[in-house]
């Protein structure tokens, strides 16, 4: 390909391509009915052009009909079709010329997907946003998210025993802790127990929520349980909960419960502790 010297990385998308070269610079060609080119256009293009403005890149990944680089400051920027909100940007806005995703920082490797995003942080975080018709975020939910959202899994088994994370949170963004039940035959009325810093984290209030939202915060997918959230004290940090499911005699149970959901300036470590009661 004449001209095209020294890349570093290339990603195809669906009718598109992405080149970044070692001087940090971003290359595209291909389809551009989307703005997934990011020349600030919406023509197709049979060669390689540079995309304007985006410099010291350090990595690209070319979606389905968008696009998505990181910086080697840490910064994410996309561009295209943003009809699932995998621009990231808290709308549905088609973009034709890369722009920063807000709120993400620390940033080291990007994944597109065909209509949704990963990011990973240098602190462990990882974020997704865009289409979740099929779970393919891992927050629990089939709802599609407009900006990123941080997943965070553990595993409780009824031993009784307290199991604590802890993560080093970077994002101001929707910040989900999931919880996975493996191989139970019974919960026989096990209650759990989840404390938090309320100094560092709002826990939204689950009462409070839509039914839309309901889905994200209680409901087993694939299933008709619900998470019961018992009592809650938000000044202590302390939230108890239970998980309406009968098992049929001779049957074990396995599946993810999205547990707690913070929203807002969350910065710093945060350790979040289990305990089944």
């Amino acid at each position: 390909m004449t001209g095209l010297t020294n890349i570093t990385v290339i990603s195809a998308g669906n009718s598109h391509n992405l080149a970044l070269k070692s001087d940090g610079t971003v290359w595209s060609w291909g389809q551009n009915s989307e703005g997934q080119l990011g020349d600030g256009t919406y023509t197709d293009s049979p060669i390689p052009t540079q995309i304007s403005g985006l410099t010291n890149v350090k990595t690209v990944a070319a979606g389905g009909h968008h696009c998505i680089a990181s910086k080697i400051n840490g910064t994410v920027w996309t561009w295209g079709l943003n009809a699932f909100g995998q621009l990231g940007d808290g709308t549905n806005v088609w973009k034709a010329i890369p722009a920063q995703v807000p709120n993400l920082t620390g940033i080291t490797t990007v994944f597109a997907g065909t209509h949704y995003n990963f990011v990973f942080g240098s602190d462990g975080i990882i974020c997704g946003w865009g289409y979740n018709g099929n779970a393919q975020l891992g927050d629990g939910t089939f709802i599609d998210r407009i900006t990123p959202v941080s997943v965070i899994g553990t595993t409780l088994t009824p031993t009784g025993t307290a199991v604590s994370i802890t993560k080093n949170i970077t994002v101001n963004a929707d910040f989900i802790v999931m919880c996975s039940l493996d191989n139970i035959t019974s919960f026989n009325g096990d209650t759990f127990k989840i404390t938090y810093d309320p100094v560092k984290v709002t826990l939204i209030d689950f009462a409070a929520q839509t039914p839309a939202l309901d889905v994200s915060v209680g409901i087993v997918p694939g299933t008709n349980s619900e998470l019961e959230i018992l009592a809650h004290d938000p000044l202590t940090g302390v939230l108890t909960f239970a998980i309406d499911k009968t098992i049929p005699s001779g049957q074990m149970w396995s599946g993810a419960v999205t547990i707690l959901k913070f929203r807002g300036n969350i910065t710093g470590t945060v350790t979040i502790e289990f305990e089944q009661t």
